[in-house]
C-alpha cells in the first residue's frame, strides 16, 4: 500500500512533517513557519509532552540500551547533536 492510497496515512505523513519540523525549530535548526505552527496548534498540550524528545542522550541511551529503540538514539546523537 502507498500512501497516496490511504488518506489516513496521507495526514499521518503531513501531521510528522510538520511535528518534526517543529522539533527542529526547537533546537534552533529552522525558522517557525506557518505550517508548523499550524500542525503544532492541532496538538494539545497533554499530547505534546510525549511527542517531544528528550534532549539528554546519555539518559535515554541507558534506558534504551539493547532494544530497537536504543539504536534509533544513537542515529539521532550522531546526526543531530
Amino acid at each position: 500500500m502507498y500512501s497516496r492510497d490511504s488518506s489516513g496515512v496521507q495526514l499521518a505523513d503531513l501531521l510528522i512533517g510538520g511535528m518534526i519540523e517543529y522539533s527542529m525549530t526547537l533546537i534552533g535548526k529552522t525558522d517557525k513557519t506557518e505550517y508548523n505552527q499550524a500542525v503544532i496548534g492541532l496538538y494539545g498540550d497533554a499530547n505534546l509532552i510525549h511527542m517531544l524528545p528528550n534532549l539528554d542522550f546519555e539518559e535515554d541511551k541507558k534506558f534504551r540500551r539493547g532494544t530497537n529503540a536504543g539504536v534509533l538514539i544513537d542515529f539521532f546523537a550522531k546526526h543531530f547533536s
